[in-house]
């Protein structure tokens, strides 16, 4: 008989170890047996073992993730402070060098009024001149021309220190040249020859010099002097006026023009006095023009709130925008601007027919389009380039048979 494989064992063998393959008697086997189970509970144990740890390390992970997210939020907050700091920063600089070169621009003008156009007005209704006067306003003449040069717009550089100094050299010498002038105009009464009014050669481009007269046609304001005087001045002189490029307009409103006009009252007009007449290009008046104007219709109808009509701003600072209305080419930027502004809020044919008739009705019977104006659009406004012309053609349709059967 076979015994057991075990050492030192004389037990008969009974069956074959699956753990060793060996032939065991029955107590071997079931030793072998329990060797087995404890073997796989330490397995289960490592695997318990290998999942807390992955549990954990997903959880360090995560926690990690958020604390990297976390800062890159703080930093992120930290640069957008950073960017909106140097923003308000800019935007001061940009308001203080605007004042600056307004203020020089007022500064310039009022000289040239009280020291060559006043002056010289005088000599005209009194039909009297003298050398010494006529030398003093070419002096005036000179010298304006060349701190003219300092109305630019250089980038972001800092204000030219030298330029508030000459401005206030100029306002200390003002006094003086006064007293020379008024005493000169006291003396031209007598031994004085007849006047000869300084007219450029026909060659040449005239300038009629008016409170506001940066234009090749004067605004009409009624501070304007009622003598007007017509002389050569370089730096302000207007060109022959050019066709207006219709195409290339802004087609956008000004968020701060309109809630100016969002403000029922006339405390912010200076503003737009200022962005409009302190310039002496008509094609830069013309494009900021444009921009007032979609502000004034964006504030009357805003696009975001389709059934809201504002109808105090309309009838209200329709007077407004009247007094910047002075030719026929700015009546035609009341055109572009209303198509622009309609083919902008996307609103079906009928509704932008409807908003086509109210607007012509209501500038036309506030006077600030002509019905000449009207109709040269309606029949020639391709040859002039306006934006969506063929558009504005058919939603202005009604408008045009009641200007030609009622007006």
């Amino acid at each position: 008989m076979m015994t057991c494989d075990e050492r030192s064992c004389t037990n008969l063998q009974s069956a074959i170890c699956l753990h060793c393959t060996r032939y065991l008697c029955t107590l071997h086997i079931v030793e072998h047996g329990t060797r087995l189970l404890q073997e796989a509970d330490e397995l289960c144990q490592q695997i318990n073992q290998v999942v807390e740890h992955l549990n954990n390390s997903l959880e360090q992970i995560q926690i990690k993730c958020n604390e990297a997210v976390a800062a890159l939020d703080t930093w992120r907050q930290k640069e957008i402070d950073k960017i909106e700091d140097r923003y308000a920063e800019k935007i001061q600089e940009i308001e203080s060098k605007q004042d600056y070169l307004t203020n020089l621009e007022n500064n310039l003008l009022e000289r040239l009024i009280k020291n060559a156009k006043d002056p010289l007005e005088q000599m005209q209704t009194q039909k009297t001149a003298n050398r010494q006067m006529i030398q003093t306003i070419n002096h005036t003449l000179t010298e304006l021309q060349q701190a003219s040069r300092k109305l630019e717009w250089n980038s972001m550089e800092s204000l030219d220190q030298n330029t508030s100094v000459a401005i206030e050299k100029m306002s200390i010498n003002t006094s003086e040249q006064d007293y020379h002038q008024n005493n000169s105009l006291r003396q031209s009464n007598s031994g004085s020859c007849n006047f000869i009014p300084l007219v450029r050669p026909e060659s040449g481009y005239n300038q009629t010099i008016t409170s506001i007269s940066y234009y090749s046609q004067p605004m009409p304001s009624s501070t304007t002097s009622s003598y007007q005087v017509s002389f050569p001045i370089s730096p302000f002189i207007s060109l022959p006026p050019k066709p207006i490029d219709f195409k290339h307009l802004p087609t956008h409103s000004s968020p701060k023009f309109i809630d100016f006009f969002l403000n029922v009252s006339d405390n912010h007009d200076h503003f737009l006095d200022q962005f409009l007449i302190n310039n002496f290009n008509r094609t830069v008046y013309f494009s900021n023009l444009m921009i007032i104007l979609l502000s004034f219709l964006e504030a009357w109808h805003s696009k975001t709130t389709p059934k809201v009509f504002n109808e105090r701003v309309l009838s209200y600072h329709i007077f407004t925008i009247k007094k910047y209305i002075f030719d026929q080419d700015s009546e035609r930027i009341i055109l572009a601007a209303i198509l622009v502004y309609i083919h902008s809020c996307h609103y079906d044919e009928t509704r932008s027919g409807q908003l086509m008739l109210n607007l012509l009705h209501h500038f036309f019977d506030q006077k600030c389009l002509s019905k000449n104006t009207i109709l040269d659009w309606y029949e020639n406004g391709d040859q002039y380039n306006y934006p969506t012309f063929q558009q504005g053609k058919q939603w202005a349709t009604s408008f045009i048979d009641y200007l030609n059967n009622t007006v």
